[in-house]
């Protein structure tokens, strides 16, 4: 992002879990063992194809797809993402990378030191106000938003800044 120089924004993403239903196992006569992490490593690589050496709780072994096991014992739970942005200038470029950048994450912590009726100290600062802040957080389609790097001119009047903060936010802003 441009900030009167370079400025990093960064992005963790979780991978895919593949849980498996432990409860199923004796339904489909399948006993734990060394297969259970070579489905999720094939589930991973997106190996549907891939035929595993499944153990049976008769003691024996079967060979099974792995389409048919995800199918039979697998739930997804989805990745989570958390985004970061900070010491952004509130250009329409960095908007709008800002967007794109936090696309549909699970959370994203971003700066937000103005507020609107301060833009053109923002503009000065190169820093982004709350509403262009909350902007991205919309734009983007993510959960949940963590607010920071609130400029401590608004100390005094905090329970103003704060009810700005948390207008029309319907439990988005993440306080934990």
């Amino acid at each position: 992002f441009d900030h009167r120089t370079t400025s990093m924004g960064y992005r963790i993403n979780e991978p895919t879990h593949y849980v498996v239903e432990a409860d199923r196992l004796p339904s489909y006569g399948y006993r734990a063992g060394r297969w259970l992490a070579e489905l999720k490593n094939a589930l991973a690589a997106g190996d549907y194809d891939a035929i595993l050496n499944v153990t049976l709780t008769d003691g024996g072994t079967s060979d099974i797809s792995v389409s048919q096991l995800n199918e039979e014992l697998i739930t997804i739970k989805a990745a989570q993402s958390v985004t970061y942005i900070t010491d952004c200038s509130p250009t329409e470029d960095n908007i709008e990378r800002a967007v794109k950048f936090a696309a549909n994450s699970t959370l994203l912590i971003i700066e937000a030191p103005f507020l609107e009726e301060d833009i053109e100290h923002a503009i000065e600062k190169n820093h982004l106000a709350l509403h262009l802040s909350k902007e991205i957080f919309w734009r983007s389609k993510s959960e949940f938003v963590r607010f920071t790097h609130f400029a401590s001119r608004y100390e005094r009047e905090s329970d103003r800044f704060f009810a700005k903060l948390y207008e029309r936010m319907n439990g988005r802003v993440y306080t934990k």
